[in-house]
């Protein structure tokens, strides 16, 4: 691997993943976008991921449509 901190796993250590192991914030370049996951987290915590949106309030009052 070119990049130092990229490890490859073993197979035994590939049986053991599960779904949420697959997910990253982060997707590298030559990943495969396949799906995207709704996450709702304080700012400082989604700060790093590569793509986020900012949810702020609207001019509307509360209750009305």
């Amino acid at each position: 691997m070119e990049e130092d901190y990229i490890k490859e796993i073993g197979e035994d250590e590939k049986e053991k993943l599960n779904d949420v192991d697959y997910l990253t914030g982060v997707p590298l370049p030559n990943d495969i976008l396949l799906y995207a996951v709704h996450v709702c987290a304080p700012y400082a915590a989604v700060q790093s991921y590569k793509y986020w949106v900012k949810i702020i309030p609207g001019t509307t009052k509360k209750g009305k449509r």
